[in-house]
């Protein structure tokens, strides 16, 4: 941010702010983040610089969520995976349709049978680009969400098989959740 301030980069400031508002919402400051990513997203738009437009509204929905705003959230979501779809930006469309399970299953009143037909688009997305990383994501909340309705052997056979390729980085936050979830199934 500092850099792109002292060389007048407005598009790079714009971006700092955006990696400084999803930051944010990891960290548990939901609304700073949302803030931060509106801004950002209205600035990249008027300087006509989208590139990373995708993974900031997809950030943007987490924090919406976490603040309450379901149908916020949710408006959102359809309106990224419509132009994924509609520009190709077909490398964000597995996390996109996880995300929309997601938020289907947040709301005051989830819609589990559809947020389940997200999760299993997001893993044959996923799988098709042999994007592991989505497909492990997709499987931990596919599994969770058997795992809520009772079903604990299919969440085991989605989850184990793609927690077992992977090899390193078994510190990372998203295998731990998975191993986790794996240490309570039968």
């Amino acid at each position: 941010m500092a850099h792109a301030e002292s060389h007048s980069l407005r598009p790079y400031l714009a971006v700092a702010r955006g990696y400084r508002g999803a930051l944010a919402i990891e960290r548990d400051d939901a609304r700073g983040g949302v803030d931060s990513l509106q801004v950002c997203l209205e600035q990249l738009h008027a300087m006509r610089y989208e590139m990373l437009n995708t993974g900031f509204k997809l950030c943007l929905v987490q924090g919406l969520m976490a603040i309450g705003q379901f149908g916020e959230a949710l408006r959102l979501i359809d309106d990224t995976i419509v132009r994924v779809e509609a520009n190709g930006d077909l490398l964000h469309l597995p996390e996109a349709l996880r995300m929309q399970g997601r938020v289907l299953l947040s709301m005051p009143q989830p819609l589990a049978r559809e947020a389940e037909m997200c999760f299993v688009q997001s893993l044959d997305c996923s799988r098709q680009q042999a994007a592991r990383s989505w497909q492990l994501r997709t499987a931990v909340d596919l599994a969770s969400l058997w795992v809520a309705q009772g079903d604990r052997e299919r969440a085991q056979a989605v989850l184990r098989p793609i927690f077992a390729e992977f090899v390193e980085g078994l510190e990372t936050a998203d295998l731990k959740v998975a191993e986790h979830l794996l240490a309570t199934l039968p």
